[in-house]
This record gives structure tokens, sequence and C-alpha cells, in this order.
């Protein structure tokens, strides 16, 4: 069977396919019953394939619901066909031929997800925002005057106008900006800026004044920077407690110039966001840098971050923040979770499995070109297409608090 034999099959059904998504109860009848059939043939349909086929029927179910509606029509079209010819008594291999009787029927499957993928991954988010919305602690977004993104390896010359302008749908009256740091370079020189002189240019950035109503954002190394710079709190809060230690997580107050100085507690910023941190999960700044936030730090860690998965466990050794939750990590022996800490997940491993699928033809036409490098040269969007399959990229992570957070729920 081949992508032919099944163009053919989709116009065989077509008629009858277009029947069910214009009727609900027909729709409902058959995502109920593909539910039952792939529960049956599980092991047959292999891991991956069943967690996508789930993701598929939960986005039917929930567009039946009205819950879900970002669904165009030949997204249901596609889906209510490959449901419609699994459940089907009759397919060009008959499944009374087991097993080769089944080969047809995942090789359609298959064939349907590969083309749903993005649907799928932009539905699951959706999914995982909701989940998360759940934990999300009260914070008061109008309240904040001060937004600084602090962006990861490479961003020294990149353009975040989007980045900046999506930020500023979330907090409405506050001046958001980016930090710029010596990111472009090899990733040693990278790692000794981030944990060096970016923390320290930072520090000096920030408005003391204003800190309480300052929001920091870091993603990948500049979360790193975003930790850092909180952990040295206690030495820059100002020139009477300068003395302090990093180490020095409970202060009430200091004696400097013979000045009863104040809590250091009133110099923490509102609340902070980690958005695929590279960072260590057992790194020593981050309990001290917790007690320099207000609120909360929201850790966004991401199982489908490619670049962390792929770059920063081999080359470090350990699991980061961004793709391991603390929650998860304190099992494996790190420090207790912070009480203002809270993780949410972004993406999972089914997220990741689907962003291989989909960008699949992108990988194979990469790794056979003779001159990848040219060739990515000569077609940008690629690049742009493999960053968002690895779902690293910091525009993904601001859209999914958004979504977090979005009144239209």
């Amino acid at each position: 069977m081949d992508e032919n034999d099944i163009r053919s099959q989709q116009e065989k059904h077509g008629e009858e396919v277009r029947e069910i998504i214009a009727s609900k109860s027909r729709f409902r009848e058959l995502v109920t019953r593909a539910g039952g059939y792939i529960a049956r043939y599980r092991p047959r349909l292999g891991t991956n394939l069943t967690h996508s086929l789930s993701t598929v029927l939960r986005l039917g179910n929930a567009y039946l619901r009205g819950e879900y509606r970002d669904v165009s029509k030949s997204t249901l079209s596609l889906l209510a066909f490959g449901l419609l010819y699994f459940v089907s008594p009759i397919d060009l291999i008959p499944d009374f031929l087991i097993p080769i009787g089944f080969v047809d029927d995942a090789f359609v499957l298959g064939w349907v997800v590969q083309r749903l993928s993005g649907e799928l991954i932009r539905f699951r988010s959706w999914e995982r925002a909701g989940a998360c919305r759940a934990l999300l602690p009260s914070m008061d977004f109008d309240r904040i005057e001060s937004v600084l993104l602090i962006a990861g390896w490479f961003s020294e010359t990149t353009d975040y106008a989007e980045h900046v302008a999506l930020v500023k749908t979330i907090y409405r009256n506050a001046d958001v900006s980016l930090f710029r740091w010596k990111s472009n370079g090899f990733w040693e020189s990278a790692l000794r800026q981030a944990d060096g002189e970016a923390p320290v240019a930072l520090l000096k950035k920030l408005d003391l004044s204003n800190r309480e109503r300052t929001v920091l954002i870091g993603h990948s190394l500049g979360g790193r920077i975003v930790v850092r710079t909180l952990a040295q709190w206690n030495r820059a809060a100002g020139p009477h407690v300068e003395h302090l230690r990093v180490d020095d997580v409970q202060v009430d107050t200091v004696q400097a110039d013979d000045v009863r100085a104040p809590s250091i507690l009133q110099y923490r910023v509102a609340h902070t966001l980690l958005m695929g941190a590279a960072i260590d999960c057992d790194d020593a700044a981050i309990a001290p840098a917790c007690t320099a936030v207000r609120d909360v730090i929201l850790n966004f860690h991401n199982k489908a971050d490619g670049v962390l998965r792929y770059l920063y466990k081999p080359y470090q050794g350990k699991n980061s923040l961004g793709a391991t939750g603390l929650s998860e990590a304190v099992a494996e022996g790190c420090p207790v979770v912070p009480p203002n800490w809270h993780d949410l997940i972004v993406s999972g491993n089914e997220e990741h499995v689907l962003g291989l699928i989909e960008n699949a033809a992108a990988l194979g036409s990469l790794f056979k070109s003779k001159a990848p490098f040219k060739m990515l040269r000569a077609n940008p969007d690629l690049l742009k297409s493999l960053g968002n399959m690895h779902r690293h990229q910091f525009l993904n992570y601001i859209q999914f608090y958004k979504d977090l957070v979005s009144s239209d729920k």
C-alpha cells in the first residue's frame, strides 16, 4: 500500500466523511467506536502511534463538546477519514488475515497522524495549558510596570520585536524590554558569560525602587542568568547589605553604618518566569534565588525541547530545569522544592515524537544533502521549522504562557 492508494480511499469515502462531520451524532459514534478499536489493538499499534491516536480521539471529543474549536474543516475531514478506515470492516487487506490484515490500517493511521501532527501539537499545548491553569497561582498582571526578557545563546543581535509585543499583551501596563548580553560565541564562552558578567550587568540594570513591580523572563541560558542574578540578590540589594553571602537565605535586617537597614525581603521582584532554562536541576543558586522573588517562580519545562535534551544534557552531564521539573528532579536527589516554586510542563515525550513526525521530510532532506549548511542558507525557513520541531524557541514558550493566562478560556 502506498500514498496513492490512501488518496484513492479518501476519494472513495469522501461523501461518507462529509456526512459524518456534518452530523455530531455520527461523528461522536465514529470517535467512540474508534476508541474501542484502539484499545483493542493497542499492542499491534505500538506505543507512539497509540499515544498519537489517543490525542486524535481527545481532539475529536473536545471538538464535539464545544471546548476546542480551533479545528479546520480539512482537519476534521482527515481525522474522520482515518478513523472511518480504521473501523471499516472492508479494507484493502481484510483484518481477518492476521497479521498482514492490519498492515494497511496502521499505514493509513500513521499517514493521517503525520499530516495532523502540527494540529495535534497545538491541541496538546491547549490541553496542557488547561491543566496548568488550575495550578497557576494568582498574579496581578496590571500592577507590573517593568518586564525584562533575557534570551539565550546567540541572541545578541536577534530581533525580538514579536516576543516583546506578545508579552505586552499580558502585562498591559508594563514597559517590556530586552536585556542584551554577550551571547554570540562558542558554548563555553556563552556559559562563562551567563555565569559571570551577564548576571552582574543585569543587576545593574534593575531599578531598585521598582523591583516589586518588575518581572524577569529568562529563556534557555537567559534563564540561567536570571537564577544567577536572583541568587546574588543579597549582595546587590544595596550598599547596606552588600556584605551578605549568596548562601544567606534567612535574612531579616542587617546593621550598616549605624543605620538599621530594611528587610532584604523588601527588595524582591514580583515574579519570575524560567522558560526552557539551561541550568542544572541541582544548582546551588536555585534556593537563594527563590528568596528574591515576592510571589512565584514559574518553571516552564519541556521534554520535547531537543536543544536541552540532545545538547545540554550530554554536554553538561545533568538534567536541566528546562527539560525536567524541579519536583521530578527532587526524586533523583536534588534539593527540596522551595514553597514559591511552580513547575509547569509545556510539552512531553508525545509532542517530541509528533515533532519528529511533522519535520521528518525536512530532517531527511537536510541530512541527505551533501551541503547542509548551504541548504540552510538557501532555505532559512527550514531552520525555523527544525527549531519549532525541538520546541526550544523562546516564542513557543511565551505563546504557551499567553494561552495559559488568557482570559478567553
